[in-house]
């Protein structure tokens, strides 16, 4: 983080889901950045990293995981995003990313920096 506000930028998390009363107004408060909530999808889709769930998906997830996507994304579960990493340059434009369809496999903080580093 330290790096990443040094080259003048700012991190920012966007997840479907909806705060659900895991953390404290004080743990919220102590974040070291923004996380904002795409329920319906529309950024994850804007950047071209949204996908629709099947309903065979859906109700597996929900029977053999215990995972009610509809519930923990606050009704609209079966649009779901691709895990991604985006640096925008100051005029809003994409300058570097990185989309995994992976789930367990995401961007290497230092690729971030070097990319942060390239724009500053």
């Amino acid at each position: 983080m330290e790096e990443i506000r040094a080259l003048g930028a700012t991190l920012v998390a966007i997840s479907p889901q909806v705060p659900d009363g895991s953390m404290t107004e004080s743990e919220i408060g102590n974040m070291e950045f923004t996380v904002l909530s795409d329920q319906d999808a529309k950024v994850a889709s804007l950047y071209g990293v949204s996908w629709e769930v099947p309903a065979f998906l859906m109700d597996h997830m929900k029977v053999d995981r215990g995972l009610d996507l509809d519930k923990i994304n606050n009704g609209k579960g079966s649009i779901l995003p691709i895990p991604a990493t985006f640096v925008l340059n100051k005029e809003g434009i994409v300058t570097w990313s990185y989309v995994n369809v992976d789930y367990r496999t995401r961007s290497e903080p230092n690729d971030i920096i070097e990319a942060l580093k390239a724009i500053s």
